[in-house]
C-alpha cells in the first residue's frame, strides 16, 4: 500500500524537522515547504493527502496562501490543519471560515497531533470511498466519454467576455457545469496534466496580476502623474524661411505668424506644413515629455499596473489523445504490482546514486539553478517514462525494474539527482549540464533501455536552464507538458 503523503508548510526549519521525524516514524511520506513557492511546487508535483501549515510565513501571509489553495480546483479538497503560535479567537475563526479541518496551537502535543491527522484522513477516505461506490462517474470520465460518443476530437475555445480568461469551452461546460463562465478551463488543465488530453496552443492573453482577470485597459500615460489625458504636440514648418517649431509659438490673435520672419501663414500645404512632434503634453500636470509610459488598468478589480508586471496566460485547445482515450475511459484501471513504487524506491536507495523524494528534488533544483546563474553554467532535467510494461507478472516486473536501475547506475554521475515520480516514471537532474550535453545523455539512456527490451516504449522529455526557464517551477512545467521531447530533437 502506498504511503499517505503529508505536506508541511512552515518557515521554521526546526519545526519542519521535528514534524518530519514524527510523521515519518508513523509511516507517512513527508514533504517540506518553507515558502509559498516551495509549497506550490510540492502541490503541483505530488499532491498530498493532507496539509499541516503555519499561517506565519516569511514570504507571504499564511491565510493568503490558504485562500489560494482553496481556490485551486486541483487542491481545494485537500484537508488542511493549521498549526500556529497564533492563539487569538479571531485567528482560529478566520482559519475555520477558510475551510481548514482543525486549528491547533504551538506548542503542540505530538500524540494528539498524530491522532487528529489520522482521524481526518480516515474521515476523508470514507467520503471518497462512498462517492466512488454510490456516486456518478467523475467529471473527467463523463467528459472523455462524452467526447468519444459525440466524435469530438478537439475542444476549441470560444470568446466569452464574461469569463475570467475571456474564453469558454461550450462542449466541456455542458458536462462539467462550472460555477462561473469559463471555469471549465481549470478542469481541462487538470485532465491535460493527467495526460488524457493534449494541449494545442490557441492564443495568449494578458491577465491582471491581482485578480487574474483578462479585462485590461492598456493606455499611454504621463510618466510624472500617470494621467491618461495626454497628446502629442504638433509642429509647424514655414515653407519660405524653413523655421520649425511648436504650433503654439505660431499662434497670434490674428492667426498664425512665423516667429522668425513674421510672415502671416494662411494656407496649410502652401505656406506651412504640420507634423507631429516627439513631445507630449499632459493635461493633468502640464508636463512635457518625449515618451509616455504604457500601463494598464484592470476593469475587474480597478488595480493599475506597469505593462511589465502584467501576466501572460496561454490558452489551449484540448485534443483527445487517440492512443489513450480507450484506456482511460470508465472501466477497471490497469494496476502495477502491489507495492511496486515502494519496492523500486527501496532498491534505488541501495545504489550509489543521489536519490531524493519529490519535494527534495524540487528544492535541490532551485539550488542548482541559483548556482548555475552565478557560475554561468547550465542545468538540465529529463523525465523518463516507460510504456507497454507487463506488470501482472511479478517475475517479469522485477526483471524490468532491475534492468532500469542497472542502466541508471551505469550512466549517472555521482552528483546527478534522481527521483521516482511513479512506478514507470523517473525524473533526473543533471547539474552543470547544458542542453546539448543533456541531449547526448538522453540518447545514450534511450538506446540502453531499448537494447534491454525492444518491446518496451521509452519516452524521454527534456527541460534546461536557461533555455526553457529561469525558475524550478518553469522547468518542471516544461517537463510535465512534454514540450521538448528527445524524439522530436532527433
Amino acid at each position: 500500500m502506498a504511503k499517505e503523503k503529508l505536506l508541511l508548510i512552515d518557515s521554521d526549519m526546526q519545526t519542519l524537522d521535528e514534524l518530519d521525524k514524527l510523521f515519518s516514524r508513523k509511516g507517512y511520506e513527508v514533504m517540506q515547504a518553507r515558502s509559498e513557492a516551495d509549497a506550490v511546487v510540492a502541490l503541483e508535483l505530488n499532491r498530498p493527502e493532507l496539509i499541516i501549515m503555519d499561517v506565519q510565513l516569511d514570504d507571504v501571509d499564511g491565510y493568503t496562501l490558504l485562500e489560494n489553495i482553496k481556490k485551486n480546483p486541483d487542491w481545494r479538497l485537500v484537508p488542511v490543519i493549521i498549526l500556529s503560535s497564533k492563539k487569538k479567537y479571531e485567528d482560529k475563526l478566520r482559519g475555520l471560515r477558510l475551510g481548514v479541518m482543525d486549528y491547533l496551537t504551538k506548542p503542540y502535543d505530538s500524540e494528539e497531533l498524530v491522532a487528529r491527522v489520522r482521524n481526518i484522513l480516515d474521515l476523508y477516505m470514507m467520503k471518497v470511498q462512498k462517492k466512488d461506490e454510490t456516486g456518478p462517474a467523475s467529471s473527467q470520465e463523463r467528459l472523455l466519454s462524452f467526447m468519444k460518443q459525440r466524435g469530438i476530437r478537439t475542444l476549441v475555445p470560444r470568446v466569452k467576455k464574461q469569463a475570467k480568461l475571456g474564453y469558454e469551452y461550450p462542449e466541456a461546460a455542458k458536462i462539467l457545469n462550472p460555477e462561473e463562465p469559463g471555469g471549465e478551463i481549470f478542469f481541462l488543465e487538470s485532465i491535460a496534466r493527467a495526460r488524457l488530453l493534449e494541449r494545442v496552443f490557441y492564443d495568449a492573453i494578458h491577465i491582471c496580476p491581482e485578480c487574474g482577470h483578462h479585462d485590461l485597459n492598456f493606455r499611454e500615460v504621463c510618466p510624472q502623474c500617470s494621467y491618461a489625458d495626454i497628446a502629442a504636440l504638433r509642429m509647424i514648418t514655414h515653407r519660405t524661411c524653413g523655421y520649425r517649431g511648436l504650433e503654439n509659438k505660431f499662434e497670434t490673435e490674428n492667426g498664425k505668424r512665423c516667429p522668425r520672419c513674421l510672415e502671416t501663414l494662411a494656407r496649410e500645404g502652401v505656406d506651412f506644413e504640420t507634423s507631429t512632434s516627439s513631445l507630449h503634453l499632459c493635461a493633468g500636470c502640464d508636463t512635457r515629455f518625449t515618451e509616455p509610459v504604457v500601463n494598464c488598468r484592470c476593469m475587474n478589480c480597478d488595480q493599475q499596473w506597469d505593462v511589465s508586471e502584467v501576466l501572460v496566460r496561454k490558452i489551449y485547445a484540448y485534443k483527445l489523445i487517440a492512443d489513450t482515450r480507450e484506456e482511460f475511459l470508465p472501466g477497471p484501471p490497469k494496476k502495477a504490482m502491489p507495492g511496486a513504487c515502494e519496492d523500486i524506491e527501496k532498491k534505488v536507495k541501495e545504489l550509489k546514486v543521489h536519490f531524493v523524494g519529490m519535494d527534495g528534488f524540487a528544492r535541490q533544483l532551485g539550488r542548482e539553478i541559483d548556482r548555475a546563474k552565478k557560475e554561468n553554467s547550465g542545468v538540465s532535467l529529463l523525465s523518463v517514462r516507460f510504456g507497454n510494461i507487463e506488470c501482472s507478472d511479478q517475475k517479469k516486473f522485477e526483471q524490468f525494474s532491475n534492468h532500469v536501475l542497472d542502466g541508471f547506475k551505469t550512466l549517472l554521475r555521482e552528483y546527478d539527482v534522481i527521483t521516482l515520480k511513479g512506478t514507470f516514471e523517473w525524473l533526473i537532474m543533471l547539474p552543470e549540464t547544458p542542453f546539448r550535453m543533456a541531449k547526448i545523455f538522453a540518447g545514450r539512456l534511450r538506446d540502453r533501455f531499448v537494447r534491454l527490451d525492444d518491446m518496451v516504449e521509452v519516452e524521454i522529455n527534456m527541460a534546461s536552464f536557461p533555455e526553457d526557464g529561469s525558475q524550478a517551477r518553469e522547468l518542471l512545467e516544461v517537463l510535465e507538458l512534454g514540450i521538448v521531447s528527445f524524439q522530436s530533437l532527433e
